[in-house]
């Protein structure tokens, strides 16, 4: 779920302050921000089923591969900006673990989109032993972490990559890009049931 949920809010409670306001005095300029204010709530309400959908809905219907290969296709269709992608992962990639990841990269490539100005995005998905691996990282406008207190898509890619025992780090300065990294150990005991 995304910040113009909480603009339109936002934007709709200052409607209705000035409904209060002019209801006495100008009741048609009240019934004009009466109106505006049930076209905002309409259009929050629209953007927050949109996106309980989607986040309920079962992303990999199809193979990690599969499903990583459309959302790449997907955002260099709708951005021009291309994805120099190496994947290095096996099939042994457990079911919970793909989910998280192909989240995480769906979140990024959004706030990518939105947000970064970038010319190129690099992304690597390896394993080893002892861990898989995930790096996202652009050559956009980046911008101060600790001055984005108002988003939820961050601190939501971090809350599933540590629900499944894993590192969630992200580094970000204006004018340098921004670069995620998720390390999962293999000997975690993950809990399917709770990721989506």
């Amino acid at each position: 779920m995304h910040d113009s949920v909480g603009h339109n809010l936002t934007a709709q409670s200052i409607q209705l302050e000035n409904v209060a306001l002019f209801l006495a005095e100008d009741k048609q300029r009240a019934a004009r921000h009466l109106q505006q204010a049930r076209e905002l709530g309409k259009e929050a309400l629209k953007e927050v089923r949109a996106s309980v959908r989607a986040w309920r809905s079962h992303p990999l219907k199809q193979s990690f591969g599969q499903a990583l290969s459309q959302l790449i296709s997907e955002f260099e269709a709708t951005t021009s900006v291309p994805v120099a992608s190496h994947l290095q992962i096996g099939d042994t990639l457990p079911l919970d673990i793909s989910i998280v990841l192909y989240r995480v990269i769906q979140e990024a490539f959004t706030n990518i989109s939105k947000h970064a100005k970038a010319k190129k995005v690099q992304l690597i998905i390896s394993e080893n032993n002892r861990e898989f691996y995930l790096k996202i990282e652009d050559d956009g406008c980046g911008f101060n972490p600790g001055q984005n207190t108002t988003g939820f898509g961050l601190q939501g890619m971090g809350e599933r990559v540590m629900a499944v025992g894993g590192n969630f780090s992200l580094n970000s300065s204006p004018g340098e890009g921004c670069k995620i990294e998720v390390k999962i150990g293999k000997n975690q005991d993950h809990d399917s049931s709770s990721i989506s």
